[in-house]
């Protein structure tokens, strides 16, 4: 299932899964582990903790706990309940340390420059994007602009949001589109995505990005680079298509104005 936030327990320890990557098996690859010898001789248990109606500002408190394995081991059924708490604090304590819940909703935390970014730890819904692979004047720009969140940020942060330019350079390099600027709430580049990676938890649906495939002067302008939902990859999507939309914004940590250019 690999749902956020997953985990492995051991008859004396518990290992989380990374921020950016919720799989068992990339989790066993990183402790340098055979998957399938241990699991054949009972030494770890595969486990979720999932929140509820998929709202990750909840408290962990009342999430779903969920053994995702068929063959468990007699140690693990003796205790089970000693375990499912040693997970449960173990998620609580990351969930502490790597989220906060801002205007009720969660965000996880990126330091870039003298600010500091808090990307959505979910979704706001999905749009379409719009008739052309074109941020500025989109569908999903409007959506972002109209959304309650907007003037919700603005008004608990007030001049501490940092504008946001945003270049539309496209993946094939082309600058037709040029930049966005004054934006407070928006959706990374390709490059801000490759910068933040380690930061951005998976969700359960692709999520636009803002970068063109293209431009009208190269190969078009229908395609728009996204985020695949499973495991983070990057790929393109018809502009046509409806898709999540995944926003950050920036907050200013220092007292003098500033703008951040976001490539």
């Amino acid at each position: 299932m690999n749902k956020y936030k997953s985990g492995i327990i051991f008859n004396d320890r518990v290992e989380l899964t990374p921020m950016y990557n919720d799989s068992h098996s990339t989790l066993l690859g990183r402790l340098k582990i055979e998957s399938n010898q241990l699991y054949d001789m009972g030494l770890y248990v595969q486990v979720e903790l999932v929140p509820l109606n998929g709202d990750r500002a909840t408290d962990p408190k009342t999430w779903k706990y969920i053994v995702d394995q068929k063959n468990i081991p007699d140690w693990y059924k003796n205790d089970s309940g000693k375990y499912e708490q040693m997970f449960r604090v173990a998620v609580e304590e990351w969930v502490a340390l790597n989220t906060i819940n801002i205007l009720g909703r969660s965000w996880t935390i990126k330091k870039y420059r003298d600010c500091t970014c808090y990307f959505l730890n979910g979704s706001l819904g999905d749009s379409k994007w719009g008739d052309t692979n074109n941020y500025d004047g989109s569908d999903i720009q409007d959506f972002i602009h109209n959304h309650e969140l907007t003037a919700e940020l603005k008004r608990e942060f007030g001049n501490r949001l940092v504008p946001i330019t945003t270049s539309l350079t496209s993946l094939d390099g082309l600058k037709d589109y040029g930049t966005v600027r004054g934006d407070f709430l928006t959706i990374p580049t390709l490059d801000f995505y490759r910068v933040c990676r380690d930061n951005i938890p998976n969700i359960d649906t692709w999520w636009w990005l803002v970068t063109p495939y293209s431009t009208p002067s190269g190969y078009g302008s229908s395609y728009v680079e996204a985020v695949d939902s499973s495991i983070g990859r990057v790929e393109y999507i018809d502009c046509r298509h409806s898709g999540a939309v995944r926003p950050f914004f920036i907050l200013n940590n220092k007292e003098q104005a500033m703008n951040i250019h976001i490539n």
